[in-house]
């Protein structure tokens, strides 16, 4: 399989993915439905790494004969069932399985649930170790509610 580009980051497929299905002919059209299993290699959101992905796909579409001018288009079929129009004798199916893919990913990509990430100041991987910057967690916004607070402790009284 290609691979695909995803705005997230690419989705690489290093190992071939197993795909087994049927097709059922309704009258001149087809009714296809399979399931395909692999790994594919995504870059983990917090510390940059790839890491496997495995996945489970079960995949369903209804093709219908048609003039394609270019891509897998689709037409309704009625109100609740779409196509795919294809032509020839052939059924593409690269178009359904990579969005198959695309639908089933993770919205945040990590390589663990209890990924550390990487140092906002050196680039440090946590997950390896600690690298010793000093990281400020204070939120910008709440800033001068922590200066009232040290205000406060310290006993002044706001310049009075």
């Amino acid at each position: 399989m290609d691979d695909i580009d995803d705005p997230q980051g690419p989705v690489r497929f290093e190992t071939p993915v197993h795909l087994a299905g049927r097709a059922w002919n309704i009258s001149g059209d087809y009714l296809v439905q399979a399931e395909a299993k692999g790994e594919a290699i995504l870059r983990c959101d917090r510390c940059l790494k790839d890491f496997e992905w495995p996945f489970e796909l079960e995949l369903e579409s209804y093709h219908v004969r048609g003039v394609v001018d270019s891509g897998p288009w689709i037409t309704e079929v009625d109100e609740e069932q779409e196509a795919r129009l294809f032509q020839g004798e052939q059924i593409e199916l690269d178009g359904l399985f990579y969005e198959a893919v695309l639908l089933d990913l993770p919205i945040k990509r990590l390589c663990s649930p209890d990924c550390r990430g990487i140092c906002p100041v050196c680039g440090q991987d946590l997950n390896e170790g600690e690298c010793g910057c000093s990281v400020d967690d204070t939120d910008p916004r709440l800033a001068t509610l922590g200066e009232l607070i040290e205000d406060d402790e310290t006993g002044s009284d706001g310049g009075e």
